[in-house]
């Protein structure tokens, strides 16, 4: 028995098949992390591909370069937060959250947050791929 699961049966359940690669990547480890049981390196995970991102828009937005920028992950959650619905908001608190419980708490996410983490970053994906500035511009390097 394997601890992880297939790639052909990750591939078939994967659904954001539009993400460039860099968040692909990112996202399929949510996707195994989360089906292996891995609770806690899911909302980690989560909480990364949140904040590459949101950096990602933030930078498409206002043309910022991140190489040497500073600034938090609250920050880019209050800034990008502006353009998105409350649902999504709600969303990147919930990521938020979980993922700075599993990082920096002696209590480890158990099931539900790591569904909770899971969802959110589903709802958020799908709200940052609505933007029109974003997806415009987003696709054009795959």
């Amino acid at each position: 028995m394997y601890a992880v699961k297939t790639k052909r049966e990750n591939k078939e359940i994967f659904g954001f098949v539009n993400l460039p690669n860099w968040l692909k990547k990112r996202y399929r480890e949510v996707y195994v992390s989360y089906h292996s049981d891995l609770y806690n390196s899911c909302c980690i995970m989560c909480r990364v591909v949140l904040e590459v991102a949101l950096k990602e828009v933030d930078k498409k937005l206002t043309g910022r370069n991140y190489i040497n920028s500073n600034k938090s992950l609250m920050e880019l959650i209050n800034g990008c937060g502006r353009f998105l619905k409350h649902k999504e908001r709600d969303a990147m608190l919930t990521i938020y959250m979980n993922g700075n419980l599993s990082a920096h708490s002696e209590i480890l996410p158990g099931r539900q947050e790591a569904t909770d983490s899971f969802r959110a970053l589903d709802i958020l994906l799908k709200g940052i791929l609505s933007l029109k500035v974003v997806s415009i511009q987003w696709f054009t390097e795959i």
